[in-house]
């Protein structure tokens, strides 16, 4: 039996929220969050081995989050194919020596990469350009 008619999926009263947008968090709760990271990393722990792992779930990816944290490469072209080639090798060595955590690592090895699909795509529509106007 169909109750009613349904509805069409969709906000259609606004835009929303943006997709891939974080969430608000004020800089005055992240010094806090800074601060006392010692102690409740300390106080998670306990809790932990303690068997209440609920703290656990809600602090630990506060505390263990790192991407907010800039990180100082250098000067590092990234103009062709082999720039990219040394700047990948330079950010393994320094996720390898304990320079940069996993996570900046991951962030910045995708950055090369959507860095070297353009420098392939810039080069293939040259290539490709140049083939037509020979024919």
């Amino acid at each position: 039996m169909n109750r009613g008619k349904p509805f069409e999926p969709g906000n259609t009263f606004g835009k929303g929220r943006p997709r891939g947008s974080r969430n608000k968090f004020r800089p005055e709760a992240k010094q806090l969050l800074d601060e006392y990271s010692l102690a409740l990393m300390k106080t998670m722990i306990k809790l932990g081995l303690e068997k209440d792992a609920g703290i656990l779930k809600v602090l630990a990816p506060l505390l263990m989050k790192s991407s907010d944290q800039r990180v100082n490469l250098g000067k590092m072209a990234a103009r062709t194919a082999a720039d990219i080639d040394r700047a990948t090798e330079k950010l393994f060595q320094m996720g390898m020596t304990g320079q940069i955590t996993f996570d900046q690592w991951i962030q910045l090895s995708e950055i090369l990469e959507k860095r070297r699909k353009a420098i392939v795509t810039a080069d293939l529509e040259q290539r490709i350009g140049a083939m037509e106007r020979r024919e």
